[in-house]
């Protein structure tokens, strides 16, 4: 693990392009934004009393982010598919978690793994995964699925087929 914190975060420097970053220096940057506490990184667990295998999918059409080269923002859509245990997270605490990403430089494929792995610490659903479609960049469409995968096999709703 990593020890940094957003404020050392807020210090880095972009870079001009990719090959401006040794592969120290951006493996450090990358375990440090998956490893960091953000501002709002506690989300309030809510007690559920819900159907024993109900699907809960929270979606959110504007996740910015920030490039960890350049310092950009990037643009996602975020859906968290899961099957609640005992909690759901209160959702003004996870609106505020999915805001602290526009101060984080990191990629688009992390960002999908941080989101699964703080969900799933704080509110421990049976089943959960994470998919991140990112907005186009250079003419690419890069969409990340992080988790239980099956949970998005046969999917009816939002278009998520990756």
């Amino acid at each position: 693990m990593v020890e940094c914190t957003m404020e050392e975060i807020s210090k880095w420097e972009p870079l001009a392009k990719m090959e401006s970053a040794d592969e120290k220096t951006y493996e450090y940057r990358i375990k440090s934004a998956m490893d960091v506490k953000m501002q709002h990184y506690k989300l309030t667990p809510i007690q559920f009393h819900g159907e024993k295998d109900e699907v809960v999918e929270h979606f959110y059409p504007e996740l910015v982010g920030l490039c960890p080269v350049t310092f950009l923002p990037d643009v996602y859509q975020v859906h968290i598919r899961y099957i609640p245990d005992k909690y759901i997270p209160e959702l003004k605490t996870l609106k505020y978690y999915l805001m602290d990403y526009i101060k984080l430089p990191i990629s688009h494929e992390h960002v999908a793994a941080k989101i699964l792995k703080q969900v799933r610490e704080q509110i421990n659903p049976k089943k959960i995964a994470v998919l991140l479609k990112t907005n186009v960049r250079g003419g690419i469409y890069t969409n990340c699925l992080a988790g239980n995968k099956e949970l998005f096999d046969g999917d009816n709703g939002v278009e998520v087929k990756i």
